[in-house]
């Protein structure tokens, strides 16, 4: 989206919570960071956009805080390509990405159609996860298969996400990348909750999502303007 990295946050919370719960909501954190450039997108899903706030209202209230919008589809467990189809089609008419975490290469192309040729929006695509099912033969195997589909229908594979706190396997994957020719943007999420380190991830080149470390600190600002710092100090270190 932009050329240097740049912080994502996920708002892995309700926008607003029902009077008299106590709790973070995320529409007074998005009133905080109204004119904080460190941030240049937020990652929503289905915690955000609750049955107490449309995904219209997110959505805006997002993008009047001059801020991008992710959703995030891979929570879904959804496989079915039709309904992968419909679904990424709907939020990719609201937000400037959507997420898939594809289980193969059919799965990826729905995705595809509904977020891109249908609503003109941008897929990131979730390669790899550390939950322990992920199996690293695998997900290359189908990385591999995907970046083929797109090289030959010549589209434009945009985006990954690969774990903050697995360098190694940021690695692997670029090199996958650099044998096809292909160079997406890279979002990696998990900085400092999970162990990831902005400086790591940023001399990889790739951009960083940060929930409760941003959210969560007393001063959101601060947080998400040293978590910048660290992720270009890295970019300019890159070898």
């Amino acid at each position: 989206m932009v050329g240097q990295p740049y912080i994502v946050m996920a708002a892995d919370i309700p926008f607003k919570l029902p009077v008299g719960k106590e709790g973070v909501q995320l529409k007074p954190v998005l009133e905080q960071l109204v004119n904080c450039d460190d941030i240049f997108a937020v990652k929503i899903g289905l915690l955000t956009t609750d049955k107490k706030s449309s995904l219209e209202e997110v959505t805006t209230a997002i993008h009047d805080a001059k801020k991008k919008v992710i959703y995030d589809m891979q929570k879904m467990g959804q496989d079915i390509p039709d309904i992968t189809l419909k679904q990424a089609a709907l939020f990719g008419s609201v937000a400037d990405a959507v997420i898939v975490y594809p289980k193969s290469l059919g799965h990826w192309v729905a995705a595809y159609e509904g977020a891109v040729e249908k609503s003109g929006s941008k897929l990131i695509t979730v390669l790899y996860m550390t939950d322990g099912y992920d199996i690293l033969y695998n997900r290359k195997e189908l990385t591999k298969q995907i970046l083929s589909y797109t090289k030959e229908s010549k589209i434009n594979f945009f985006g990954t996400v690969l774990p903050a706190n697995k360098p190694e396997i940021i690695d692997a994957f670029i090199e996958v990348f650099n044998e096809h020719d292909v160079h997406p943007e890279i979002f990696s999420p998990g900085l400092e909750a999970q162990g990831g380190k902005a400086f790591d991830i940023g001399k990889r080149g790739a951009n960083g999502i940060a929930g409760r470390a941003i959210y969560g600190a007393k001063d959101p600002i601060a947080a998400a303007r040293e978590l910048k710092a660290e992720l270009i100090r890295g970019y300019e270190e890159r070898k």
